[in-house]
């Protein structure tokens, strides 16, 4: 290969320059890198919020989330619970952290917990229809059933192939309408 001429070439009329392709890159190749370093850079130094839309209660938040997510995994409850406390209690209106708490209080079967927990989601979040489908939960394991129906409709306006809270309004039409047919619950 003879040397072809870059538009950025402030000197084109200079002799060639022989490259090696295996130890010179091109600029092409250096400016690949530059942008796949930068960006590396930016995914360890910018947190999961980004530094110029959250604040250090946040990132606490976020941090003692993420340790209250591995405690669960590892079927640590009670310390998933501790974790996600403090996550909630350093960043009230931090939403995953509620809606974590919940979902541990539930696995435990905390459920008016839970449901405190999972309550906040739905004012913050009012078209998150998973919010609305644990809420739902809540309510029918405490033996709230018009409530659950309730939550269970929102989870469905929301997200109307979310099958489960469709199965869910099944169960409490035919609890609440028990000498009924269930179908007519359905439309």
């Amino acid at each position: 290969g003879g040397y072809v001429a870059h538009p950025f070439d402030l000197y084109p009329e200079s002799k060639p320059i022989q490259r090696d392709p295996l130890t010179i890159p091109t600029r092409l190749e250096t400016i690949v890198r530059m942008r796949r370093s930068l960006s590396l850079l930016c995914l360890l130094l910018i947190p999961a919020c980004g530094a110029m839309t959250c604040d250090q209660r946040r990132h606490r938040s976020i941090s003692l989330m993420n340790k209250g997510i591995k405690q669960f995994s590892k079927g640590s409850y009670a310390g998933a619970v501790r974790d996600l406390k403090a996550a909630v209690a350093e960043d009230p209106t931090y939403v995953q952290a509620r809606y974590n708490l919940s979902k541990v209080y539930q696995k435990i079967g905390r459920w008016e917990a839970a449901q405190q927990q999972v309550v906040h989601v739905v004012e913050r979040e009012p078209k998150n229809a998973q919010a609305h489908y644990l809420l739902g939960q809540c309510y029918q394991n405490l033996g709230r059933l018009q409530l659950a129906r309730s939550a269970y409709l929102r989870a469905v306006e929301n997200k109307p192939q979310m099958f489960v809270a469709h199965y869910r309004l099944g169960t409490i039409a035919e609890a609440l309408d028990a000498g009924k047919p269930v179908v007519v619950a359905f439309v």
